[in-house]
């Protein structure tokens, strides 16, 4: 596999949320890990893997719109990452807006720090 440049990368809520994206991280998507060692274990711990996984949350910095109030009060919905480069791969689940942090420096644009808190199943469209 070739590998995937983040040029042209774009996160998009079902409701039309979000804005030009300057930098982006899908967090640690995790499985759970359930403890199988018993008195009688000898060796090395023994472990079993979960049917179930956290989704993870996405962080990424956004050119900050004062006209447009982020949706920190809305309910769950659909949240596309799109991978342009990847041929229009697109990754999707439920999520919400859980953080929104507005920074600036003098003469610099005024960003926020989002993230983004993923539940359920992730899609893949290729």
């Amino acid at each position: 596999m070739a590998a995937v440049v983040g040029t042209g990368l774009a996160i998009t809520f079902s409701s039309g949320f979000m804005a030009e994206m300057l930098d982006f991280n899908h967090g640690s998507i995790e499985r759970a890990v359930i403890p199988a060692s018993t008195f009688a274990t000898t060796g090395g711990m023994e472990y079993e893997a979960g049917n179930l996984y956290n989704p993870g949350e996405i962080t990424a910095q956004i050119h900050h719109d004062p006209s447009a109030l982020p949706p920190l009060t809305s309910a769950k919905e659909t949240v596309t990452v799109t991978y342009p480069d990847a041929g229009a791969a697109a990754w999707a689940a439920d999520g919400f807006l859980s953080e929104y942090e507005i920074t600036s420096e003098l003469e610099d644009r005024i960003v926020a720090n989002v993230t983004i808190k993923l539940s359920g199943t992730i899609t893949v469209t290729p």
